[in-house]
């Protein structure tokens, strides 16, 4: 399920393609419980400040729930009042933008976080089916064990069987 606009997926005979967008109050209702369970921005937000970042991420998401989470994370990275609204001057309604914010965050992580988040980034592409958290934690350590060890894995967790 999307919610953006993209090229129609192959339909067999039976099945349903069903279109949807997140609407204002879902992504407005995400944004509020995430700030609300952050125990840093409680520090930081008072009720206006809290209204302003809703209202701002609500009106440039378009609809769109990546979007709002990447502008939310970016939010978050924030340790002042004044860099809240430094971010929020800045947010754009253009989700080319937003993937470019996040990469020149990840870009000033260490070498093995940089590492990390390109392997995850790597196999969610890559993937031929939606990923669990639990396969992409599986897949990122035989990856960093490299393939001996995984190898190794495979059989070892064949012969329980």
């Amino acid at each position: 399920m999307t919610s953006r606009c993209g090229p129609e997926p192959h339909s067999a005979v039976g099945n349903v393609v069903l279109q949807s967008a997140a609407d204002s109050p879902d992504i407005r209702s995400r944004v509020t419980y995430v700030l609300r369970s952050d125990d840093s921005m409680l520090e930081i937000l008072d009720q206006q400040l809290e209204k302003e970042i809703c209202d701002t991420i609500v009106a440039q998401a378009g609809g769109i729930f990546l979007l709002a989470a990447l502008h939310l994370q970016n939010i978050r990275d924030q340790v002042s009042r004044a860099g809240i609204c430094r971010c929020l001057n800045g947010l754009s309604s253009d989700l080319g933008s937003a993937y470019d914010k996040s990469f020149q965050v990840l870009s000033h992580q260490s070498q093995s976080r940089k590492r990390l988040a390109l392997n995850a980034l790597r196999w969610v592409a890559c993937a031929y089916r939606p990923l669990t958290a639990l396969g992409l934690r599986h897949a990122l350590y035989c990856w960093r064990e490299g393939v001996q060890q995984l190898g190794k894995t495979v059989v070892m967790s064949s012969e329980r069987q």
